[in-house]
């Protein structure tokens, strides 16, 4: 696939899978063998019901979420996309009870592609301290006069 196809299939498990929540999208996007590297994950969710737990986890814990593309970069068989996301924190989220507060932070996500122009493996990197601090999970630093 050319790079251009290649961002257009990242593009799409953002917009229609992540923001949409539309989980059937999954089985064109995400191969059988899929693996996603996410701290969020604890265990990398594994194949198409692997990512559509993780989804539905986000998106209990912010179902306004949405992520925004700021940046795409297209070489050989991967993206990487500098992603701004927001949402309402109203479900539970890694423990922590639902604040109502609204949240943004920043995410890198690089997915690779199999020669079948499916995702096999997904690294996401973002603000996770950022978010915690947000919803109130951790405490922000406190800002002295130094």
């Amino acid at each position: 696939m050319s790079p251009d196809e290649l961002r257009a299939r990242s593009r799409r498990l953002l917009e229609e899978v992540f923001n949409q929540g539309d989980l059937a999208v999954a089985e064109e996007l995400i191969s059988p063998a899929y693996a996603l590297h996410d701290i969020r994950a604890g265990a990398a969710p594994t194949g198409i019901d692997g990512l559509r737990q993780y989804v539905r986890m986000l998106r209990l814990a912010f179902p306004d979420i949405n992520g925004y593309l700021e940046d795409v970069i297209a070489d050989g068989d991967r993206v990487v996309q500098r992603i701004s996301v927001s949402g309402t924190h109203l479900g539970a989220y890694l423990g922590t009870p639902p604040s109502g507060r609204r949240v943004a932070y920043d995410l890198i996500h690089i997915d690779r592609f199999g020669p079948d122009g499916r995702i096999v493996e997904s690294w996401c990197i973002d603000d996770q301290l950022g978010l915690l601090q947000q919803i109130g999970a951790i405490a922000a630093p406190v800002q002295t006069g130094v």
